[in-house]
């Protein structure tokens, strides 16, 4: 009877171990999908704001009202990060923990020798892209980037 219920909890622990790896490896796909959309969302746009900016006459106020669009873009964006890692985080504590079931299996806590404590994590630098394109929105609407100073070119002749 002890043998059919430790048989039972190792089947369960397999199981519930695939599923952790499958959602820990679909969540890692869908936050990379989500920050490759949200990127090119936001080169968009900056280049909407760099038009704006260079265009004859300048159009500050359209370069002040796409730069708070952008602004709640990066707020959208490091929300759906946040939530994103959380969930990839959970999956692999889930897969760890559920491999104290499966010895001899180890293969989720191994990983950790392949990110040792001082090693900068992806999701620190997808961050750091969040804020510099922030940085970039708020440069306009303070007014740092001047419409002014930057050089228009004209294919008129002399």
């Amino acid at each position: 009877m002890a043998d059919d219920k430790r048989d039972d909890t190792v089947e369960n622990a397999r199981i519930g171990y695939q599923a952790a790896v499958s959602l820990w490896t679909y969540e890692g796909a869908a936050i990379w999908a989500r920050f490759n959309a949200m990127l090119v969302a936001n080169s968009i746009v900056m280049a909407v704001i760099g038009l704006a900016l260079t265009s004859e006459p300048a159009k500050e106020k359209l370069a002040d009202f796409t730069s708070i669009a952008g602004l709640a873009l990066c707020i959208i964006w490091c929300l759906l990060n946040t939530r994103g890692f959380d969930y990839h985080d959970h999956w692999i504590h889930s897969a760890k923990k559920l491999e104290t079931y499966l010895r001899p299996v180890k293969t989720v806590s191994r990983c950790r020798r392949f990110s040792p404590a001082g090693f900068v994590r992806a999701a620190w630098a997808s961050y750091a892209v969040i804020v510099i394109f922030a940085g970039m929105y708020i440069a306009v609407l303070v007014g740092v980037v001047d419409s002014n100073a930057v050089p228009v070119s004209t294919n008129a002749a002399p």
